[in-house]
C-alpha cells in the first residue's frame, strides 16, 4: 500500500527493497523535499515519522558534506514511517494517503 501510495509522487521507496521479504517496522521515504517539512506534515495528520538516519555522523558530527555529498543529501532527505504487523486498516490508509500527499 505504501509504495503504490508513493508512485505517482516525487518521492521514493529506496529501490534496493525487497517487497516479498520486508519485514521492518518502519518504511524508508527518500524525500525530493524538506524533511522538516514532511515530518511536520505527517505529525499534522496523525502520522509518526522518524529520521531515517538520526545516529548517521553527518547529524552528529555535522560534517561538510563536501567529501560525501551524495550520503549527506541521503542522511538529510531521508523519513523512516510506521510499517508493522499490528497496524489496523484505517492506519495503514492515513498512512498510505500521508505518503501520497506529502509535500
Amino acid at each position: 500500500a505504501y509504495v503504490k501510495a508513493l508512485a505517482p509522487g516525487r518521492h521514493r521507496a529506496p529501490t534496493s527493497l525487497e517487497l516479498e521479504t520486508l519485514s521492518h517496522v518502519t518504511f524508508p521515504v527518500v524525500l525530493a523535499g524538506s524533511q522538516k517539512d514532511a515530518a511536520r506534515y505527517a505529525r499534522s495528520k496523525g502520522v509518526a515519522t522518524a529520521p531515517a538516519f538520526e545516529n548517521s555522523i553527518f547529524v552528529h558530527e555535522e560534517l561538510d558534506g563536501t567529501k560525501y555529498p551524495n550520503a549527506q543529501a541521503l542522511a538529510m532527505r531521508s523519513l523512516l514511517f510506521p510499517l508493522y504487523p499490528m497496524l489496523k486498516r484505517d492506519e495503514v490508509d492515513r498512512i498510505a494517503k500521508v505518503l501520497r500527499t506529502l509535500p
